[in-house]
């Protein structure tokens, strides 16, 4: 599973059309030995990692390896799995399936159905957490906005008068 995937790590920052010396990640020179089933995921309107690089490595993978990619129209970089809870589950389970399928060609329908029903309660309560998660996080942040705006309110207090001691 790819997701979000780049070219390469310069390529990222600067993409001179190949690969340079030193780039410690040079995805695009690899992905053509893949030999094993790639899923991408990436976001139409990703902001840090350019859209057309995970297209050009699907483009680059060997058709052996190529499965539907989850292009994901409208979403960025970091809010794919967020934003679009039940579409990224649901399309990652059917790779799941898929890869299942190609190792276990012989295995039973039934315990290949219940192996499925496990993951996705398992995937159904990830996505759960993280939408608690971000709805808390809004919270805080909401609150945080607030006590910012408002203003404390001073008290004033009349000047007292002092006791003369006998």
């Amino acid at each position: 599973v790819l997701h979000s995937p780049f070219l390469s790590v310069i390529r990222v920052v600067l993409d001179v059309g190949f690969t340079t010396i030193g780039d410690l990640f040079p995805n695009f020179d690899r992905v053509g030995d893949f030999t094993c089933p790639v899923y991408i995921i990436h976001g139409s309107d990703d902001a840090i990692v350019p859209f057309y690089h995970g297209q050009t490595l699907f483009e680059t993978l060997p058709d052996s390896s190529k499965t539907v990619p989850f292009w994901a129209r409208g979403a960025g970089h970091n809010n794919i799995e967020m934003d679009m809870p039940t579409a990224y589950i649901k399309r990652l389970q059917q790779f799941v399936r898929q890869c299942d399928r190609l190792n276990y060609p012989n295995q039973s329908s039934a315990k290949r159905i219940q192996q499925q029903q496990k993951l996705k309660q398992q995937m159904l309560l990830q996505a759960s957490l993280q939408a608690s998660l971000r709805q808390s996080m809004n919270q805080q942040q909401q609150q945080q906005q607030i006590h910012h705006e408002t203003p404390i309110p001073m008290i004033h207090r009349k000047p007292s008068k002092q006791r003369k001691k006998k």
